[in-house]
């Protein structure tokens, strides 16, 4: 048997799709007082704390590296379980054809996922169709350090009007 003497860790990771108005210019100050208001905040998770001008230089960096409303970024970005979200699966077990225990079916929590995909998305895209959003993409997680672990638990895209965070632990 293996034994594992040290730090084990319990890594999580999340995306998130975050709706930002059309007119917001792609600046760290810009996207700084969208999501936490004019001047300088500690934003805090767990205990540990980060600038909220380094956190608005993060995501500006990260929409930069993006085509907004990109369908296969919001795709991507939905493969885990959706928090708040009516009508996810909830489980991967479904009835096997002609079994009588309850036993994984990969088949059918597939297709009940890329159902689920496609109305989500369609519904993402009948809301901002009209209204002057762009929808973005970002994945923050506690594996990639203390920082980024931050970014995934501090909720810091709350004062968007629109976000959606998916949990991938």
């Amino acid at each position: 048997m293996k034994t594992r003497n040290g730090f084990v860790s319990n890594s999580s990771s999340s995306s998130f799709i975050v709706a930002f108005p059309k007119d917001l210019p792609l600046t760290k100050t810009a996207i700084h007082d969208y999501l936490f208001g004019v001047g300088e905040k500690t934003i805090s998770a767990y205990g540990d704390g980060e600038s909220s001008k380094k956190i608005a230089a993060t995501v500006c960096e990260d929409m930069l590296k993006q085509k907004p409303n990109d369908p296969k970024r919001l795709k991507n970005a939905l493969n885990g379980r959706i928090e708040g979200v009516a009508g996810y699966p909830k489980s991967n077990k479904y009835p096997k054809k002609g079994g009588e225990s309850w036993e994984v079916d990969w088949d059918a929590y597939s297709k009940a996922l890329h159902k689920f995909e496609a109305k989500f998305l369609s519904s993402l895209k009948e809301r901002f169709k009209t209204d002057l959003n762009d929808l973005y993409t970002f994945g923050y997680g506690d594996d990639d350090g203390k920082y980024f672990g931050i970014l995934e638990h501090a909720n810091i895209f709350k004062a968007a009007k629109l976000f959606v965070r998916i949990n991938k632990h």
